[in-house]
C-alpha cells in the first residue's frame, strides 16, 4: 500500500510537473501572441498612416496636373490620361485593406513614377512656352521687318511714278540751241 501511495505520489508529481510546464508553455504562448498582437496592431496603424499619406499625395498630384496647362493637343492628352492615372490609384487606394506593405510599396513606386512624368510635363510646358514666346517674339520683328519693307516698297513705286512722269515730261522736250557755260565753285565764269 505504501508503494502504491509512492507510485500514486511519484505520478502525481510527474502530472503536477507537466501540468506546470504545460501552463508555461501556454503562459509564454499568451505572452507571445499578446506582444504579436500588439505589433500588429502597430504595423496596421503604420500602415494606414502611410495609405492616408498617400491617397493625400495622390489628391496633390491630381490637382498639380490640373494646374498644367498647355496650347498643345498632344500634351493634353497625355496629362488626361495621367490624371485617370491618378483617379484609378485613388479608388483602388480607398478598396484596399491597411494590412500590406507590399501594397504600400507598390502603390509607392506608381506615385513616384507619377511625379517623375509629372516633372517631365512640366519641363516639356516650360520649353513649349519658352519657344512660343521666342517664336512670338520673332513674329513681332518678322512683321516689323515686313512693314518697313512695304513702306520702302511704296515710297519706290511712289518714286518711279514720278521718275515716269519726269521721263515723259523730258521725252516731249527738244532742245535748240543749246549753249554750256562752266561755272566755278564761287558761281562765275
Amino acid at each position: 500500500m505504501e508503494e502504491n501511495k509512492f507510485i500514486q505520489s511519484k505520478k502525481d508529481k510527474r502530472l503536477m510537473v507537466i501540468i506546470g510546464c504545460l501552463s508555461g508553455v501556454l503562459l509564454l504562448l499568451l505572452v507571445f501572441f499578446l506582444v504579436e498582437w500588439s505589433q500588429n496592431r502597430k504595423h496596421i496603424a503604420a500602415i494606414h498612416e502611410e495609405k492616408e499619406l498617400l491617397e493625400q499625395e495622390l489628391t496633390d498630384l491630381s490637382t498639380n496636373y490640373d494646374n498644367l496647362k498647355t496650347s498643345n493637343d498632344t500634351l493634353n492628352e497625355k496629362l488626361l490620361v495621367e490624371q485617370e492615372k491618378i483617379a484609378t490609384l485613388l479608388e483602388e487606394m480607398k478598396k484596399f485593406r491597411d494590412n500590406s506593405y507590399a501594397e504600400i510599396n507598390k502603390y509607392k513606386r506608381e506615385i513616384g513614377t507619377l511625379k517623375t512624368v509629372l516633372r517631365s510635363y512640366v519641363v516639356q510646358i516650360d520649353s513649349l512656352n519658352r519657344l512660343n514666346q521666342q517664336l512670338a517674339q520673332e513674329n513681332t520683328e518678322v512683321k516689323q521687318q515686313m512693314n518697313w519693307v512695304r513702306e520702302r516698297n511704296t515710297k519706290l513705286e511712289n518714286e518711279q511714278k514720278n521718275m515716269k512722269k519726269v521721263i515723259a515730261i523730258a521725252g516731249a522736250l527738244t532742245v535748240e540751241n543749246f549753249v554750256v557755260v562752266p561755272i566755278n565753285k564761287k558761281g562765275k565764269e
